[in-house]
């Protein structure tokens, strides 16, 4: 009995597993800070900004700042404008699978739009709205669930004309109901 319900437990905690790459922003390939996002991948970040040409307005760095605790952390700031697109792209989603996104967010102006876009459905260029608070560090939770035959789609955080704050980045599959087990989930 024993055996099956650590089983089940190892199971819950699989499916748990963090798809976002360095959620939290952490820099591990030697690059300081303030640290401007390069238009491909950079593996010692796992973000990039896909529209980083320098032609534009917008940027996306890594800087250090408070995290939404107050605890020093390194946070994705983007100003905003055009071309500043905080992206990854995530790698395993199955078709079908509900996935859940969360994230803290502030912004530096009060007014302001944020979106969030996880392609969920092929040819997708729906994003959704975040009300981002003004000058709080504010935590949403979506769930999505997936419908684009794909194993890899971009996520990307992008906004109006202004500053925003972005830590703690997560996405995991959301278990379903017959996986809990009695005191596990």
């Amino acid at each position: 009995m024993l055996a099956a319900a650590s089983t089940c437990m190892l199971a819950a905690a699989t499916l748990q597993a963090q798809l976002v790459v360095n959620g939290n922003f952490m820099i591990t390939d030697g690059n300081s800070l303030p640290y401007s996002l390069p238009m491909s991948a950079d593996p010692g970040v796992g973000w990039y900004n896909p529209n980083a040409s320098g032609s534009g307005n917008g940027t996306v760095r890594i800087v250090s700042g408070t995290d939404e605790s107050g605890n020093p952390a390194h946070l994705a700031h983007i100003t905003g404008g055009a071309d500043a697109y905080l992206q990854q792209t995530i790698q395993g989603l199955v078709e079908g699978t509900t996935y859940q996104l969360s994230f803290w967010a502030k912004e530096s102006e009060p007014g302001l739009s944020l979106y969030v876009n996880l392609l969920m459905e092929p040819n997708s260029s729906e994003a959704s709205f975040v009300g981002v608070s003004y000058g709080v560090w504010t935590e949403f939770t979506y769930d999505y669930t997936y419908a684009n035959p794909s194993p890899t789609s971009p996520i990307y955080f992008f906004g109006d004309n202004g500053t925003y704050d972005i830590a703690d980045v997560s996405l995991t599959v959301v278990p379903e109901p017959s996986t809990w087990v009695a005191g596990v989930l």
